[in-house]
């Protein structure tokens, strides 16, 4: 629901005073101390998290019993508490999954599904709890990477683990013995073999060196640049075309005629299930090197080693940003985004002046994240551009552009006099987005959480922007308070950052 222009405004006067005013404060005591005590325990790195904490899922515990125990939402980032340091953190749809300086994996929130690698008997967990099963002794965990109701693991050797949902089968755990409900949920980690390099094809591919999980499908990339996708094939969201697993639709849909095939695909969607790794063929067909992959809620994104972004799947709301003139329903096969150019205006910037027009020609990109329904960039020159929805902020762009994108176009850059901002990693959660710049500061942007869904403060769907204000949208990149504070003894860098479906968590390091 986007807010007022009075809410709206305020919002922009909030940010454009660096300043949050005493919110800033509040935030340097809620994270800062807790890096300094923890020093002593020979670890610099934590896990930091913010927004909805129902059952559990930023793992800082609960008060109360029943629906009290859930766990407790904050609009401010505070700590996760583990036994080791932390090294990598993902942000599902009701779950956060952390990888420790140990080489496990630990997970907090909702586990219906076992997607926290525990028997569902566990309904949720308010604390990151070590998960079993990992051979992390021998073969460390190094990425995690959480869908809505399933997680996947990436071990130093490039060996891929997963856990929970997998009805769709975005576990890529194939059916055993035939019987379906055998595998509709993993409850404890469970081996991909086939992605393994001691599987047939395996070592012609590399191992597997990255990881990304939807709602329902996944993919993993090697270091020889291949892509394997499975799970859902929903509006061809797993990049195999019309011949892959059964569908006869052609390359690309026309929006005239899409959205009755759109419905017809949705209704027959659990016939065309990849279970299995399958590698996408098209890229390999034309040397397409994979540097990085991201996923949304139904379409998908890879950046090769050139910096050209491939999208595909459903592209009704403009998130692949393959312009309006395509006028796509969905894509079933990669197709190369153009970013350079100035757009169809031929212009590097809008009428507006403020950076957030078409992109200057031979712009490159060096990392990318698919939102729910739009998507997110880091240009060469350390900048962003989005595209697709943005009806509550979510492309960073302003609040005089609040339609939607059709192609991916600047975002309005954050002005700090005393230090540049560039920008170098990117994540994108259902409605909001997150940056981390080259000197560890972090900005958000996009839906602040401003419906409620509790009458008790501390349980609503507000916070995940960590700017201290539950109950707002933010339109533009604003960045969060108690990060990359410089001067201050106790500096927090970040190091990354998650974005989930109404939460985020990020890496930081202390700065010693």
């Amino acid at each position: 629901m986007r807010l007022s222009r009075v809410a709206v405004d305020a919002a922009r006067r909030c940010s454009a005073n660096d300043g949050f005013g005493n919110i800033r404060h509040r935030a340097l005591q809620a994270v800062a101390p807790q890096a300094v005590s923890s020093r002593h325990r020979g670890y610099a790195s934590f896990a930091f998290s913010c927004g909805n904490g129902d059952f559990g899922r930023l793992g800082h515990g609960s008060t109360g019993v029943g629906e009290s125990a859930l766990g407790l939402s904050t609009d401010l980032f505070k700590k996760i508490a583990l036994p080791v340091g932390a090294i990598a953190v993902s942000s599902g749809g009701a779950h956060t999954a952390i990888v420790g300086t140990d080489g496990a994996v630990y997970t907090c929130g909702l586990n219906d599904f076992g997607q926290l690698g525990v028997a569902t008997a566990v309904s949720h967990l308010t604390q990151a709890r070590k998960v079993d099963g990992l051979p992390n002794e021998y073969d460390p965990v190094i990425d995690v990477q959480c869908g809505h109701f399933h997680t996947i693991c990436l071990t130093r050797d490039g060996e891929v683990w997963s856990f929970g949902r997998n009805d769709d089968g975005q576990c890529g755990v194939p059916l055993s013995g035939g019987a379906r409900s055998d595998t509709s949920a993993i409850t404890a980690p469970a081996w991909l073999e086939s992605l393994s390099q001691s599987a047939p094809g395996g070592r012609d591919a590399g191992k597997v060196v990255k990881i990304a999980a939807g709602p329902r499908h996944s993919i993993a990339v090697t270091e020889n640049g291949a892509v394997f996708t499975w799970g859902s094939s929903f509006e061809g969201c797993l990049g195999h075309g019309g011949d892959a697993i059964g569908d006869d639709a052609g390359e690309q849909r026309k929006a005239s005629f899409g959205i009755f095939d759109s419905v017809k695909k949705f209704l027959q969607k659990k016939s065309k299930i990849q279970r299995t790794p399958r590698l996408v063929r098209s890229l390999a067909m034309s040397q397409v090197k994979a540097k990085h992959p991201s996923l949304g809620l139904a379409h998908s994104l890879v950046l090769d080693q050139k910096g050209t972004v491939f999208a595909w799947g459903q592209g009704r709301f403009n998130q692949l940003g393959v312009g309006a003139r395509m006028n796509v329903a969905w894509v079933e096969t990669p197709t190369a985004l153009e970013f350079g150019g100035g757009g169809e205006d031929g212009k590097n910037n809008s009428s507006t002046g403020d950076g957030t027009g078409g992109l200057p020609v031979n712009t490159t990109v060096t990392s990318i994240a698919a939102g729910g329904n739009f998507s997110v960039a880091i240009t060469n020159d350390g900048r962003l551009a989005s595209w697709g929805v943005n009806g509550n902020g979510e492309c960073g762009s302003g609040s005089l552009d609040d339609g939607r994108r059709d192609r991916p176009r600047g975002v309005k850059h954050p002005v700090d006099n005393k230090r540049p901002v560039h920008f170098e990693s990117v994540s994108a959660g259902w409605r909001h987005a997150a940056a981390v710049t080259k000197d560890g500061r972090l900005f958000t942007w996009g839906w602040g959480g401003s419906a409620g869904q509790h009458t008790d403060d501390a349980f609503t769907t507000g916070g995940q922007l960590g700017l201290g204000d539950g109950q707002c949208d933010f339109w533009e990149p604003t960045p969060v308070p108690g990060f990359g504070v410089s001067g201050r003894e106790t500096n927090l860098k970040v190091k990354s950052v998650s974005a989930g479906f109404n939460h985020t968590a990020v890496i930081a390091d202390d700065g010693k």
